[in-house]
């Protein structure tokens, strides 16, 4: 079995927290709270950390899109792979709520506000039944390696080898432990 590299993250992660901080530093300069654009008003403050903001976002979904992609390759924690990409999904959905307000907040009245609203209830709302949904489709893997954990220290409950990977299967055991692949 090939390792893979995890040192990408590094990468991500210094670069959302760039963009984190300069977003929160250039926002907060006099000249860029002064100066507006139109009629509502939209200052440069916000366009800038709308920019910041949201690029940490992207990154971070991103991340969690790669993240899931190297899981797949892992034979004993492949199952993240499906988990990783809903919960990354509902954090940045539930967070872009307040990045969007923050260029989007002097052209919404009450009513185009109210939608605005319901459009990201119904986001996080999908995003989570998402996460829910790839849970419980994929929690076996999780629950057999624990119940592998325990019958490892019983060596004569082995009874037959996976179809998938060969490795030894414990008695009672729907999935591999090692690849999850559905006992046959």
């Amino acid at each position: 079995m090939m390792h893979k590299d995890w040192g990408w993250i590094s990468r991500y992660v210094l670069v959302i927290v760039v963009a984190l901080v300069l977003g929160g530093i250039i926002g907060e300069l006099p000249l860029f709270k002064q100066t507006t654009l139109g009629t509502p008003k939209l200052n440069a403050s916000a366009l800038v950390q709308f920019l910041g903001y949201g690029g940490a976002l992207l990154l971070l979904w991103l991340l969690g899109r790669k993240a899931s992609e190297q899981f797949r390759g892992q034979p004993r924690t492949a199952f993240l792979s499906y988990i990783i990409l809903p919960l990354i999904t509902l954090i940045v959905v539930a967070a872009a709520y307040s990045v969007l307000l923050t260029i989007l907040r002097p052209f919404l009245d009450a009513g185009p506000r109210n939608i605005y609203n319901w459009i990201f209830v119904l986001g996080i709302t999908a995003s989570a039944l998402w996460l829910s949904i790839a849970s419980f489709q994929h929690s076996d893997p999780l629950a057999e390696l624990f119940k592998s954990e325990r019958a490892a220290a019983a060596p004569d409950a082995v009874t037959s080898n996976c179809t998938a990977c060969g490795a030894a299967l414990i008695a009672g055991a729907n999935f591999c432990q090692v690849c999850g692949t559905a006992r046959s």
